[in-house]
């Protein structure tokens, strides 16, 4: 069995993505760059808890988590790019986005978002946060 010597293994795939990850996240040629990288540590961190976070709170609260995503989607969409994505890039006079991925992947995810909290918020019983009351209650 022949390899196609075009195509680059996984391992070198994610080694490519984390040096642009790292790129982007301090950018070299840039005097705001300790600026920027607060932004972006922001970014990521709230990022990571609108996903994360946004999975376990109350039912009742689920709405609210499709609306920021709706508005998300909404700045892409007019935009182009995130909102803070172009503060950091005007800041340092680049052309990088924090999140190496195509803006069909970042629809998706949202998408994704939007289709579990709903899911959450008109059926309260299957949330994750009802479960780990449930959960809490018989330990």
């Amino acid at each position: 069995m022949q390899v196609n010597k075009k195509l680059n293994s996984f391992e070198n795939l994610v080694r490519l993505y984390i040096e642009e990850f790292k790129d982007n996240l301090l950018p070299s040629n840039s005097k705001y760059k300790y600026l920027i990288l607060l932004i972006n540590i922001l970014h990521l961190l709230g990022s990571l808890c609108l996903v994360l976070f946004g999975l376990v709170i109350p039912p009742k609260l689920q709405i609210y988590v499709v609306y920021i995503y709706i508005s998300l989607i909404v700045t892409w969409y007019l935009f182009d790019n995130c909102l803070i994505t172009h503060l950091t890039n005007w800041l340092g006079d680049t052309n990088i986005n924090l999140f190496p991925f195509e803006m069909q992947t970042m629809y998706m995810f949202a998408f994704v978002g939007i289709s579990i909290s709903l899911l959450f918020y008109l059926y309260p019983k299957i949330s994750i946060f009802n479960l780990l009351v449930m959960l809490d209650t018989y330990l």
